[in-house]
């Protein structure tokens, strides 16, 4: 756990997975990124707010690789979800995606992503439907009428 005044750490208080918590009082995904520190590769950083007596006192975080995520995503959402099947977090980055066309790690310009978050409700933005996922920063983003799931043509988010 990250505390609140970190000793040794610098900038600390300025990357996302521990600013966005401290900011905002909820759970946060930053990423993805590459996990130079472990890994060198795609990395998310999952972390949530602590607080003791009702004040903030850290940010516990965990660092998971892309790809202990991504398979598994797609493959519960195989046969219930058509394709494309895109996971963007709050801050309209792919976090995972089941589409070439998306690349996990771009942005993507289109819909608040952190509002419908936010709202915990499913939406519609541009004939997309956005689902967010129960006890995590992701919103799944389904087009069934993309030609693979035998639906005229495809309107996704444009990236940028």
């Amino acid at each position: 756990m990250a505390g609140s005044g970190a000793v040794g750490v610098p900038g600390l208080h300025a990357l996302d997975w521990f600013a966005e918590p401290r900011a905002t009082g909820r759970r946060a995904l930053s990423g993805p990124y590459v996990g130079c520190l472990c890994s060198d590769t795609y990395s998310l950083t999952l972390s949530e707010p602590v607080r003791c007596a009702g004040r903030f006192a850290g940010v516990a975080a965990a660092g998971v690789c892309l790809r202990d995520v991504e398979a598994p995503s797609c493959c519960r959402c195989r046969g219930r979800c058509p394709p494309p099947r895109i996971w963007f977090s709050a801050r309209a980055r792919v976090a995972a995606s089941a589409d070439p066309a998306h690349l996990t790690g771009s942005l993507t310009r289109g819909p608040d992503f952190a509002a419908v978050l936010r709202t915990a409700r499913t939406a519609t933005w541009a004939g997309l439907t956005l689902v967010p996922c129960a006890g995590l920063p992701l919103v799944l983003v389904l087009d069934e009428r993309h030609p693979r799931a035998g639906h005229g043509t495809s309107t996704t988010p444009s990236a940028t």
